[in-house]
């Protein structure tokens, strides 16, 4: 059985990781995945697979947040197929993807350190606290899932024939990895780099022209790449976001190496959003990160010097995979999660250093002390994540000067209000303050928290007060769809408490506009119905309805909506035929309802079975 085992280690890696970060399953959706899974319809339904490859807001339920991202939503879709649309189920996939990540680096350590050593490797990089995020986070899959797909290449690369191998042969197998790694994320563009980095790894068994030669499909397909995202217009759209001088990006990306560096080593006060800020000139602490930078490139340029090419291997591994990301016109310019795919590179090289140790004793006791630190640490991490309270309290607690941070757990606070309403509302109040006392460089910011603290005050009932924040807000920033269609819920509140047709006419404003600017908000036509149902319109209502129910057939409260729609007919009709037939329409609106979730569903059903039995209806 021992014998057994030792034959294949990367299976015992995979089963420890699984075990460490079960407690990922108990988890739920956070930010992120509310556009991209919960309200993403596109990843509903396997016949919108083909469209992936074609259209970038498929990736999103909001068309500005479109990426292209194809084999990452096939995921998806997949996932929700085969399992449902629990928070579990894609955990799990997260989970099993990791697990065989972690076993791709026990066996892609092997050229370099024992058996032994390669599973410390393949356990340094599934246990380490980096990868909780990607476990724990649905929307992370994007770096695992990416990440699989280039170990898995790279390790059909080191297991080729070297020499005996045709270029096209060797080559054609690497192609549906690398392929599928592009099409997963786009920080796969370093796929070519890394496999001319594994060519130079095995020594001298090809010159640089060979290898180039050997990896010249990988390049055009990696071009290729390039030009689809050019013509489908994701890249150029990315590029024009770029809302960040080149100096200062240039500063910030030193400094970020100085925290990557750190957080790698001392894996402590993770976050989603880390206590990071822009360098916008040249301070003591660039420049200390940038002679940083220099000194360990110097370090590994002498010892490349005596032939030692380890640390260049696994430093340029390093730097191939974070330069994409560090590059790219993002908003959040540092994420821990970005060192998913470096930590590989880290688990190897540090598996490599243990082994020099002479005494295995203490080889041994080294390595085992250090995985059991950094299992306990990432027990305690995957606990964070359990909602979306915690996480974000957490990520304040370690970065209070992070607006991003102090929104999000407003909008926590805020969800969770029906519960406990004065105390969340105080401490989704109060990080709202937050960031506005910040006064973040995005004003997006500003406008959400001034969003929420409007929803606050309608909250507490004060609905003057609500209403005058959002008239001021869409006047400060007129493209703003939520506060659109918060305004609109506040105008259409007002009609309900009697202040008549004029109520009615700015609610039906307010949603008109948010529709303008997006046409896919399905509260924005579900609450439009209403209006419309109030104004007498009941077939424009019920078109509006439906409209809803397309956009989010899983939401409860647009069954509600049809259901009284179908009641409010019932009532209304003369015929008796007609009459039993909207109560029947209704009684399945409130079954649909209930399925869903939803609280007073059943008591609608009750109602309509006794409206029925009073005309002898069974």
């Amino acid at each position: 059985m021992i014998r057994t085992l030792s034959r294949y280690p990367w299976a015992i890696v995979a089963v420890v990781v699984a075990l460490v970060h079960a407690g990922a399953l108990r988890g739920d959706f956070h930010y992120d995945d509310d556009h991209g899974v919960v309200r993403n319809l596109s990843i509903r339904d396997l016949s919108m697979i083909p469209s992936y490859f074609v259209d970038p807001g498929a990736f999103s339920a909001d068309l500005e947040r479109a990426m292209y991202r194809p084999v990452l939503l096939t995921t998806y879709a997949v996932n929700r197929f085969l399992f449902g649309d629990e928070p579990w189920s894609f955990l799990l996939v997260n989970l099993l993807i990791h697990a065989a990540n972690a076993a791709l680096v026990t066996v892609l350590a092997r050229p370099w350190v024992s058996t032994y050593e390669g599973g410390v490797a393949g356990l340094l990089f599934g246990l380490h606290p980096v990868a909780t995020e990607p476990v724990n986070y649905v929307s992370a899959r994007s770096d695992s899932l990416v990440a699989f797909c280039l170990l898995l290449t790279l390790y059909m690369a080191a297991h080729s024939e070297r020499v005996r191998a045709t270029v096209r042969g060797e080559t054609l197998r690497l192609l549906p990895g690398a392929a599928a790694a592009l099409l997963t994320k786009a920080t796969a563009i370093a796929i070519a780099p890394l496999l001319v980095l594994m060519e130079w790894a095995r020594g001298p068994v090809r010159s640089v022209r060979q290898s180039l030669l050997a990896n010249a499909m990988v390049v055009g397909v990696s071009c290729l790449y390039l030009l689809v995202i050019w013509a489908n217009g994701f890249l150029p759209r990315s590029l024009a976001s770029q809302a960040t001088a080149w100096s200062e990006r240039w500063l910030t990306l030193g400094k970020a190496f100085a925290h990557y560096l750190r957080t790698l080593v001392i894996p402590i006060d993770l976050s989603p959003e880390p206590a990071f800020l822009l360098a916008t000139n040249v301070s003591v602490t660039t420049a200390g990160c940038l002679a940083l930078v220099v000194s360990l490139g110097a370090v590994a340029f002498g010892l490349l010097r005596h032939n030692i090419r380890a640390p260049w291997i696994f430093g340029l591994w390093v730097c191939f995979t974070l330069l994409p990301v560090s590059l790219a016109p993002l908003n959040v310019l540092v994420n821990d999660r970005r060192l998913y795919l470096p930590l590989a590179a880290v688990a190897i090289g540090t598996a490599l250093a243990i082994s020099l140790v002479r005494r295995p004793y203490w080889r041994r006791g080294l390595a085992a002390c250090g995985l059991t630190l950094l299992a306990i640490m990432t027990v305690q991490r995957s606990a964070v994540w359990a909602s979306d309270i915690s996480l974000w309290s957490d990520a304040v607690s370690t970065a209070p000067m992070m607006p991003r941070a102090q929104l999000y757990l407003g909008d926590a606070h805020l969800a969770a209000a029906a519960g406990s309403p004065h105390a969340h509302l105080s401490a989704a109040a109060q990080a709202y303050e937050n960031v506005h006392a910040l006064a973040p460089r995005q004003r997006m910011l500003s406008a959400q928290a001034a969003n929420g603290l409007a929803l606050i005050e309608s909250a507490r009932g004060n609905a003057l007060q609500a209403r005058s924040m959002l008239n001021k807000l869409v006047a400060q920033e007129p493209t703003y769809t939520d506060a659109w269609v918060n305004l609109g819920n506040a105008w259409y509140a007002a009609a309900l408490d009697g202040e008549g047709q004029a109520a009615l006419t700015s609610a039906m404003a307010a949603y008109d506009r948010a529709l303008d600017l997006h046409p896919g908000r399905y509260e924005a036509h579900l609450n439009r119905g209403a209006v419309l149902q109030l104004t007498g319109r009941l077939d424009e209502a019920e078109g509006s309805y439906r409209t809803a129910m397309e956009l989010a057939p899983e939401a409860p409260q647009v069954m509600m909506f049809l259901a009284g729609l179908s009641m409010l007919r019932a009532r209304l009709s003369s015929d008796v035929t007609l009459r039993v037939g909207h109560l029947r329409s209704a009684r399945a609106f409130f079954v649909g309802a209930a399925d869903r979730g939803h609280a007073v569903a059943r008591g609608g059903v009750r109602a309509v079975d006794d409206s029925l039995a009073a005309w002898g209806v069974e």
